[in-house]
């Protein structure tokens, strides 16, 4: 089993041909580690845009990239043949730190290829989930590279960041020190599956509307944290900032509630989030805001 950790650095164009935003890849950079995690061979590539004429301020300040630099680059449909041959046929398994590269990536196929299945793509991990899992810091916040090496005290040369090769020889070494193969086997995709595409691109979605029919009714029915019993809702559902919200009162022990409840759908079915909060006496409120509890 090889492992190959791939990054890529794109800048935003918008494209007459499909009448939007593009994010047109400008460089690509991956490491090949061998069975004992040990970096064996690198791969490096500029690639000369074909839709933007220039690279944005965003982009050329943080990678250092610079037109003049891009202009002696080759093409994607170039890069990306040397690239499959790069990673070769044997076992591999590709990764990337989250998925976002691997979205663009997909875009690019699509747009060079008018198809958008990644040819040297069999075995794909995301990195960034897997390290976060191992950390233990659950599916919040998503686990940024430089926070994930200054947690394993791995020395790191910020100002080399944001280069593709550069990225992706850090999470190499991340991945080395976080590696358990039996754990890392849940988070292997088979890449050459239209049901790994459909799940890849498919795009989460906040339900807004109360009467949808993706909703359960079963989870609008609030029970009491106190004494466990059935609460009853004294208005409408209201949907502000992502959540449905509205008071609740516990017929048993007469105690009133803040619910709010987000119903998120993705691509295994609805997801549910679903926050309870005591509703204090205006008093107690107001000495609460004052000690700061």
């Amino acid at each position: 089993m090889q492992y190959i950790i791939l990054d890529l650095e794109w800048n935003g164009a918008w494209s007459k041909r499909t009448g939007r935003y593009f994010n047109e890849i400008i460089e690509i950079g991956a490491v090949r580690l061998d069975e004992e995690r040990r970096v064996v061979d690198e791969y490096q590539a500029l690639i000369r845009p074909r839709v933007s004429g220039k690279l944005t301020t965003l982009v050329s300040d943080l990678t250092s990239i610079t037109d003049q630099e891009l202009k002696s680059g080759t093409t994607f449909c170039r890069a990306m043949e040397r690239f499959g041959r790069w990673v070769g046929e044997a076992q591999n398994l590709v990764m990337t730190w989250g998925n976002t590269d691997l979205l663009v990536l997909v875009e690019n196929f699509r747009y060079y290829y008018g198809n958008g299945r990644i040819r040297f793509l069999s075995r794909y991990a995301d990195l960034q989930k897997y390290c976060q899992r191992e950390m233990n810091l659950g599916g919040g916040n998503h686990l940024g590279l430089l926070k994930a090496a200054q947690s394993l005290e791995i020395l790191v040369d910020e100002e080399s960041l944001h280069r593709a090769l550069d990225d992706s020889r850090l999470a190499a070494k991340v991945f080395a020190r976080m590696f358990d193969e039996g754990r890392l086997a849940s988070f292997v995709q088979n890449a050459l599956t239209e049901d790994f595409y459909r799940r890849l691109t498919f795009k989460n979605k906040v339900i807004d509307d109360i009467r949808s029919p993706l909703i359960d009714r079963q989870e609008l029915a609030v029970t009491c944290p106190v004494c466990q019993r059935r609460m009853r809702r004294k208005g409408k559902w209201a949907f502000r900032r992502r959540f449905f919200k509205a008071g609740f009162v516990c017929r048993s022990c007469q105690k009133e509630f803040d619910v709010q409840l987000q119903f998120k759908q993705e691509f295994d079915g609805v997801t549910v989030k679903r926050i309870v909060l005591e509703r204090l006496p205006a008093s107690q409120q107001e000495e609460k805001e004052k000690t700061g509890g």
